[in-house]
């Protein structure tokens, strides 16, 4: 493709269709090999966006739902464990797409700590009751139902870090002083919470007073 005429990368193109001048760009760039032997490149006449409406519209107004809905039905009966590898492989696709819009509603960062890696990120329950909610959708689903009900604030952002520690703080993260819901912007570490230093002093006392009990 590099080699070819610089009007097929630069210039303007009217689409056939709409009649609206666009950069050649926005048109599609075609290998027609039965118009002759050399096999050019040319772009599409119509511009993208119209395509893709006129492929849309032709293949409503082709499409025999109960038709396709059997061939499906008996490709799956013949193939079950094909079937079965190409769903769970689209059900993780979908997951996937789901997962990244609800981290981008939520600011893809942790509430607390400000963690920004996806892979350490996960959904929280603000009021803690997770619990309740999985017994009610015991199906799971629960990106889907972020998106249905618009990202509702009684979720949010957190790594598994802050999600574990809130968990065994009693609803608090180990970062923060006395509230449920994490404050926007909250970095500090809680006042009362002893430090690396004083957690190894204490652990050597302790040691040492085990040795002289002996």
């Amino acid at each position: 493709m590099a080699n070819q005429q610089a009007s097929l990368f630069e210039g303007e193109k009217t689409c056939k269709v709409c009649k609206t001048a666009k950069g050649i760009e926005k048109f599609r760039l075609v290998k027609n090999r039965n118009r002759d032997k050399k096999e050019r490149v040319y772009r599409h006449s119509m511009c993208i966006e119209c395509e893709q409406t006129y492929n849309h519209s032709l293949f409503r107004s082709n499409y025999d739902r109960e038709t396709a809905n059997a061939k499906m039905r008996a490709w799956r009966a013949s193939h079950p464990d094909e079937a079965r590898a190409e769903g769970k492989k689209w059900a993780k696709h979908t997951r996937d797409k789901q997962r990244i819009k609800v981290y981008e509603a939520y600011g893809n960062v942790c509430k607390c700590c400000g963690e920004s890696n996806y892979m350490f990120l996960t959904i929280d329950h603000v009021n803690n009751d997770g619990h309740i909610e999985r017994k009610q959708y015991s199906q799971g689903g629960l990106y889907s139902r972020i998106i249905q009900e618009n990202f509702p604030e009684r979720y949010q952002l957190l790594c598994w870090n802050c999600n574990t520690g809130k968990r065994r703080n009693n609803g608090v993260c180990p970062h923060q002083e006395a509230s449920t819901v994490i404050p926007e912007g909250s970095r500090g570490k809680r006042p009362e919470a002893l430090s690396i230093q004083n957690m190894d002093d204490d652990m050597t006392y302790s040691l040492s007073k085990d040795k002289a009990a002996l």
